[in-house]
């Protein structure tokens, strides 16, 4: 689906809001593009060459992401920190650092190799909707960054190294924001007060705990 020499990107969104930036950036590259939700992969036929995952809600099938010349994902943290759902609420409680990567889609999720990563400093004053739209700003910069390095067949990968790396569930991050009266509004400093006891029992349960340090040491954002 190339056109005047152009490569095309599909683009793949689960989120209704705050991805007009990145459209723009797919324009000013001169990319063509189409933007689907995650459950309209299995009617999408047409070729494109690059894959761009954004806050899908679906893991993409093998098949599916092996057509692009190129298949990645955003994820709001440092990968391999905080793999999997919640990624801001959980790195933010623990203290870690935070940021963005931008990843090759693989098989499992939140493993394939990175390509661009940016962090960000916070204070726990800062509440959980403001890491948000902080993360959004790097993501959009990291695309830009990426489709540059793209055009100019200058990217390089960084394998992730996915032992131990901890995937956060659904479920139980559900929960735990449901203790929070103001949810996602909640500032990082009353949200670990408010989940001390459960902050502690996390910790002892997650057997990627003692391996923080080499986890840390292995982003690559500077």
């Amino acid at each position: 689906m190339s056109i005047l020499g152009h490569d095309s990107i599909l683009f793949v969104t689960d989120s209704s809001s705050s991805y007009a930036k990145i459209q723009d950036i797919i324009r000013a590259f001169e990319f063509t593009f189409r933007v689907i939700k995650s459950s309209e992969i299995k009617f999408e036929n047409e070729k494109y060459d690059i894959l761009i995952l954004d806050r899908c809600s679906s893991i993409i099938p093998l098949e599916f992401y092996t057509r692009f010349k190129l298949a990645i994902n955003t994820h709001p943290s440092l990968l391999p920190l905080h793999r999997g759902n919640y990624p801001i609420f959980w790195g933010t409680l623990l203290g870690d650092p935070h940021g963005i990567t931008i990843h090759k889609v693989e098989k499992d999720v939140d493993t394939g190799d990175r390509i661009y990563q940016e962090k960000i400093e916070y204070n726990e004053d800062m509440n959980f909707v403001d890491l948000y739209d902080m993360s959004r700003e790097s993501i959009t910069r990291g695309l830009a960054i990426v489709l540059q390095k793209y055009q100019t067949r200058n990217l390089k990968y960084f394998k992730t190294n996915a032992t131990n790396c901890h995937h956060h569930l659904n479920s139980y991050s559900k929960k735990l924001l449901n203790h929070l009266p103001l949810g996602w509004n909640t500032s990082i400093k009353e949200a670990r007060r408010l989940l001390h006891l459960e902050i502690i029992e996390y910790k002892k349960d997650i057997e990627w705990q003692q391996n923080r340090e080499r986890l840390i040491e292995d982003i690559i954002a500077v």
